[in-house]
């Protein structure tokens, strides 16, 4: 899943909703005003952009609601979709929807989901076009430590500080092996996306020296801020070693 948070009212839906097609890279705008073949209306979230190489524009609705979403609304959204040309429209809603609205959206470029639903949709595209590149780009320091070729500076150091180098490394081990597994680099070579929580689908030995965030983080969000968190801490404790070798 690409995030375990629920959100909590209507404006938070329309942002996390947004935050996402974003990050899936589109342009979206929460509240946009849109002329259709019937005039100007008003969606809770539009998004345009490319999708493999397709122009795509969609529109959500969001309905954080107390109640089920009745088939009016549903009515209501197909409208739109058609007048305005969308490719698709997603209903997002909290509390599921009247049985009637199922039936409404047969032969329709409209689809009903849940929060939950709506992130497994897009997880696949967010993790290549957000998580993948933020990992590569977030960590690619501490991989680069953990090279065989490491940078000179650290063959300068006194002897008295190479052993807190070493167990720099073996500390940081998993946490460069993770990071190198889930970059661009790790893609390239075949790797997968590991499953989460990373106790239940990594080794012990992988997972060991890692936060207990990382490993027991059951959202991908939450995976890659931990795993920015763990590696801007070993930044820091390097520095300091070398601060006080010099």
């Amino acid at each position: 899943m690409i995030t375990i948070k629920q959100p909590v009212h209507w404006q938070e839906l329309q942002t996390a909703t947004a935050q996402v097609l974003i990050e899936c890279g589109m342009k979206a705008e929460v509240e946009k005003k849109i002329s259709t073949a019937r005039g100007d209306v008003s969606v809770d979230v539009f998004a345009q952009g490319d999708i493999d190489g397709i122009k795509t524009v969609i529109v959500c609705e969001c309905k954080n609601w107390q109640r089920p979403v009745e088939q009016e609304k549903v009515y209501a959204v197909r409208t739109i979709v058609q007048d305005c040309g969308a490719n698709i429209a997603y209903i997002i809603s909290k509390s599921g929807f009247y049985p009637g609205s199922y039936s409404s959206t047969d032969f329709t470029n409209v689809v009903l989901c849940n929060w939950t639903e709506f992130l497994k949709l897009f997880e696949k595209k967010w993790l290549k076009q957000h998580f993948v590149p933020s990992i590569t780009h977030e960590l690619d320091q501490i991989v680069t430590l953990m090279e065989p070729r490491e940078p000179d500076w650290l063959y300068g150091l006194p002897e008295q500080f190479q052993d807190d180098v070493a167990d720099f490394k073996l500390k940081y081990a998993g946490l460069a092996a993770l990071a190198m597994t889930t970059s661009k680099y790790g893609m390239m070579a075949g790797e997968t996306i590991p499953d989460l929580p990373l106790s239940d689908n990594w080794a012990p030995s992988l997972t060991g020296s890692l936060s207990s965030e990382i490993v027991d983080a059951k959202g991908y969000r939450e995976l890659l801020d931990a795993m920015i968190q763990m590696s801007e801490d070993a930044i820091s404790e390097l520095l300091s070693i070398k601060n006080q070798s010099y």
